[in-house]
């Protein structure tokens, strides 16, 4: 939170500047001072964008470990390739190892590793590790990811994923906390502090949830290793839609196609951010500011994905929902995302049980919205294509 005000205070000083120096009359260099301050006024942003970031990941870790200490987390099994989800991490620490230069190798089988169990909890543990192991690396450190497959056959798929680093490392005290608090662990010489525990704590819970176990051995100074073992059922459509999926991006068959979304939110920035994320990412988009709006909206528009504010004016999302599951009900669904800053259960089981298909907590990230998109919008019609491509 200080950085952000920080930043936002620097920013401040820098418009400031800019208004003075580029005034007309004042300077012959305005061209060059306007195109400084934008320049640092970008690079600020970037900083504010990693602070609320880095404050939204320790909020929601936060939630994560008190609801796993519940045993309120739900598991929602699908099929999918191991290889996908670990590439998915890479691709979002890829900033960060290209900053500090990090050396980097994988290995994985090159035949995709199709298993059955929870995609988005996968994800969640392997970017936690990889993150976790970036953060207490130096410039010039190495990192390894090892994906290996220990049995396969029909009833199951056993494997371990091994992240490798030759960071800072930890003390025995530490690691021997290491999962179970939240605790601060110094991160280098200059007496830079990082929280090692909150991610890796869910990480572990994750793990054991689905099936799984976590090992980790570290010395202060040299690095760590973290070994995850997982033994997990074969995806139901092994061999038939998965193995179609895969020929289809060997093969290069095109799996774009004309997707319509319609987003509902009576808070304008909000749906500007949203309107801009989704049309940058190719999709048509419609939007409404109110419930009785998106109703209208929706039985001219008929878009294939729906993100939908659940309080609003004249009617609400609940209510909105439930006018265009009727007006529907005899023909296709269409999936649609709860968006609210409420992160209480009864809302999340009020909205699933009002027929939503998801639900996302504000403040959100382009990425999970992405994933949404991805999901509904391509990951389905990849499978439809796939399947009738002769």
């Amino acid at each position: 939170m200080n950085g952000i005000m920080g930043y936002l205070d620097k920013i401040n000083d820098t418009l400031e500047e800019l208004r003075t120096k580029s005034a007309p009359g004042r300077s012959s260099n305005r061209s060059f001072y306007i195109a400084s301050a934008v320049e640092q006024l970008q690079a600020d942003a970037q900083v504010i964008a990693r602070c609320c970031e880095h404050q939204r990941n320790v909020v929601d870790q936060v939630v994560e470990i008190s609801m796993l200490a519940a045993h309120k987390v739900s598991i929602t099994p699908s099929s999918f390739y191991v290889q996908q989800v670990v590439e998915w991490a890479l691709e979002r620490c890829e900033a960060i190892m290209k900053t500090k230069s990090v050396k980097f190798s994988k290995y994985m089988p090159s035949v995709p590793l199709w298993i059955h169990s929870d995609r988005d909890r996968f994800r969640q543990i392997t970017l936690n590790i990889v993150s976790n192991a970036l953060n207490h690396m130096e410039p010039d450190d190495s990192l390894s990811i090892h994906l290996v497959v220990e049995r396969k056959n029909k009833n199951g798929i056993q494997f371990v994923l091994i992240v490798k680093d030759t960071g800072l490392g930890y003390t025995e005290q530490e690691l021997a906390h290491l999962c179970q608090q939240y605790i601060p662990i110094i991160n280098s010489p200059s007496s830079s502090y990082e929280t090692g525990g909150l991610a890796l704590a869910v990480s572990k819970g994750l793990t054991q949830l689905l099936g799984g176990s976590m090992e980790i051995q570290s010395v202060k100074y040299t690095g760590t290793t973290f070994t995850l073992k997982f033994d997990c059922p074969v995806a139901e459509q092994y061999g038939s839609v998965s193995q179609a999926i895969t020929d289809a991006l060997v093969t290069g068959l095109s799996l774009s196609s004309h997707k319509k979304v319609m987003v509902v939110d009576d808070n304008r920035i909000n749906l500007q951010i949203l309107v801009r994320t989704i049309q940058k990412s190719g999709y048509e988009c419609a939007q409404a500011t109110d419930g009785s709006t998106a109703v209208e909206v929706f039985a001219s528009f008929r878009p294939d994905l729906i993100f939908m504010d659940l309080q609003m004016p004249h009617k609400d999302g609940f209510e909105a929902t439930a006018a265009i599951r009727a007006i529907e009900k005899d023909g296709r669904r269409t999936p649609i995302y709860a968006l609210t800053g409420y992160a209480r259960d009864e809302y999340k089981e009020r909205a699933l049980k009002q027929g939503m298909d998801g639900y996302l907590v504000k403040p959100f990230n382009r990425q999970e919205i992405k994933k949404i998109l991805y999901k509904h919008l391509e990951e389905k019609d990849m499978v439809e294509r796939a399947v009738s491509h002769p």
